[in-house]
């Protein structure tokens, strides 16, 4: 991955995206340079901010460890995928601190299908899906910048396939235990829980581990 070039279109992808409409909230990589020497390169698909702020940039709030709520739990998964063959005790994962979530952190990419302001609590689906429908070219455009070898949909299955991947014929596929997927092209796509689910966070963690191994036992594709 050329990380300059990939800097630069996503600088125009934004400035793109601002001439649509200048109160955008930027995310995407945290750090390119971390993202692009990952063993697997991961993007977590969102449906909105959490706030009603608007001049600040998710990749510098997440460069600086986020905020535990959110991010712990992202940053327990992204832990245990950079080491998928360690079976982790929760004990000793369940603390998470600043530090870590910055290490972790910096690796990802994170994408919001609705740029335009925060949300509340409850994000309003149908409005996630107007807008995700609306800005479906630069969401796919988003995509192909980042090269992802897998994308983990946090509750944006259906907006998400509907504008990154409208008219595209999908093929579903199920674990063991019930977790959705699409293998598309040596890239993995799973339709998982919002990593704020009202889930005790070990349920989230070990099933996505589980999931992830088998899915990868079956095609080989990223270790």
């Amino acid at each position: 991955m050329d990380v300059d070039l990939k800097i630069k279109q996503e600088k125009e992808l934004f400035d793109d995206w601002k001439k649509k409409n200048n109160k955008i909230i930027p995310d995407g990589v945290v750090s390119f340079e971390d993202y692009a020497k990952s063993n697997c390169k991961i993007l977590f698909v969102l449906k909105e901010v959490n706030s009603d702020e608007t001049d600040w940039d998710l990749r510098e709030f997440l460069r600086n460890g986020g905020r535990d709520r959110t991010w712990n739990n992202i940053c327990r998964w992204v832990k245990g995928i950079r080491n998928i063959d360690k079976d982790y005790n929760w004990k000793d994962i369940v603390n998470i601190e600043e530090a870590e979530r910055k290490e972790y952190l910096k690796s990802i990419a994170v994408l919001n299908l609705k740029k335009y302001t925060g949300g509340k609590a409850v994000a309003n689906n149908d409005e996630i899906f107007e807008y995700a429908v609306s800005d479906s070219e630069l969401l796919k455009r988003q995509v192909d910048i980042y090269e992802p070898d897998l994308i983990i949909l946090c509750g944006t299955e259906y907006p998400f396939f509907n504008s990154v991947y409208k008219n595209i014929d999908i093929k579903w596929e199920m674990t063991h235990k019930g977790v959705r997927y699409v293998i598309d092209n040596n890239r993995i796509i799973i339709s998982y829980n919002h990593p704020e689910a009202r889930v005790s966070p070990n349920f989230l963690y070990y099933l996505l581990m589980d999931a992830l191994r088998e899915i990868n036992d079956k095609s080989k594709i990223w270790y």
